[in-house]
């Protein structure tokens, strides 16, 4: 696995959501000074922990990403950053830096599993410049996006509810309204009362 190129890019979770042609879920980070959006496949559990997570949704047990927290929360260690470095035969690879009386050494870790991690303890999240030049696409029109991105959410709603998954059903519901709240004319849920 390489190592960062020096060249580091500040991103931020824009969210999980499901590729309706896949039935995978995807990560979705946003570079918003370079306007490109870093979709990265991720397992159900580790994008249902995501969303929940900025849901803030709180569980009864605690996940392993809370798990994970609860023992950095009890040591003397602090989360510095989290970088996904690097992009091999279609895997991503990153790193959680962690420092420990004033060194800081470096854990692998899968994207998702480091993402959770760093939204739980509110760490940085960076990516190397030559993954987000491999695997990045830019975003020509942030409205454009949050349109997709709710005919997106449309789809996933529709089919919550036809498979009778409520809980999941409403979350997605919330997820639209949201975005119905940050552009003011967002998706029209008349039709999904039906």
């Amino acid at each position: 696995m390489s190592e960062s190129t020096g060249d580091i890019i500040p991103v931020r979770v824009h969210g999980v959501t499901a590729d309706p042609t896949t039935n995978q879920f995807l990560m979705l980070l946003i570079d918003d000074v370079g306007k490109r959006l870093l979709p990265i496949v991720i397992g159900q559990w580790e994008a249902q922990s995501i969303a929940w997570n900025m849901q803030g949704v709180e569980m009864q047990r605690p996940l392993t990403h809370d798990l994970f927290k609860a023992v950095i929360n009890k040591t003397d260690l602090e989360i510095s950053r989290i970088l996904i470095n690097d992009l091999k035969e279609n895997t991503f690879y990153a790193k959680i830096a962690i420092k420990n009386n004033g060194e800081t050494f470096d854990i692998d870790s899968r994207p998702s599993d480091a993402v959770a991690i760093a939204l739980r303890m509110k760490a940085p999240i960076f990516v190397d410049s030559h993954v987000i030049d491999k695997a990045a696409v830019n975003i020509d029109d942030d409205n454009q996006f949050e349109i997709s991105e709710a005919s997106t959410l449309k789809d996933q709603l529709q089919k919550a509810i036809e498979n009778e998954d409520y809980e999941n059903a409403a979350i997605l519901r919330d997820k639209l309204k949201g975005l119905e709240g940050k552009n003011g004319n967002g998706p029209d849920f008349s039709k999904e009362s039906n």
